[in-house]
């Protein structure tokens, strides 16, 4: 199976995502997708703790990336726009970190989520 299946909890805030389980699907993420439900996401999960980047290279719809520590801290918040034309941005989580959670563009703006909020991974 690529995916596993979990829920993120945010300010009591659900979002059902999709976990990436090998590397193609941490290729893959969300690419070529044209919409992303308020609340879905998908979370990549790392085995440890480090500098991490993301692009948006063939993603179609604006994403919150949410770059999350091994404390369930949040500690960047990029909102992404896709790519058009290469080179493609980059988007830094700033400081080392091990999850990163991505919903739909602009979420944490209108929902009110910060830096320095605290995150609940519950895997299915």
């Amino acid at each position: 199976e690529d995916y596993g299946k979990g829920t993120v909890v945010i300010n009591e805030l659900e979002f059902d995502v999709e976990i990436p389980l090998k590397h193609d699907g941490f290729l893959l993420g969300l690419m070529h997708r044209t919409q992303l439900d308020d609340d879905k996401g998908m979370l990549f999960s790392y085995p440890d703790s480090a500098p991490r980047s993301f692009w948006m290279k063939n993603i179609f719809i604006p994403l919150d990336m949410l770059f999350i520590d091994e404390n369930f801290e949040i500690q960047t918040i990029h909102q992404a726009v896709p790519c058009e034309s290469e080179p493609c941005k980059s988007y830094p989580s700033l400081v080392p970190v091990q999850y990163v959670l991505e919903v739909r563009g602009n979420l944490t703006v209108e929902k009110g989520i910060k830096v320095g909020d605290k995150v609940t991974i519950i895997r299915k």
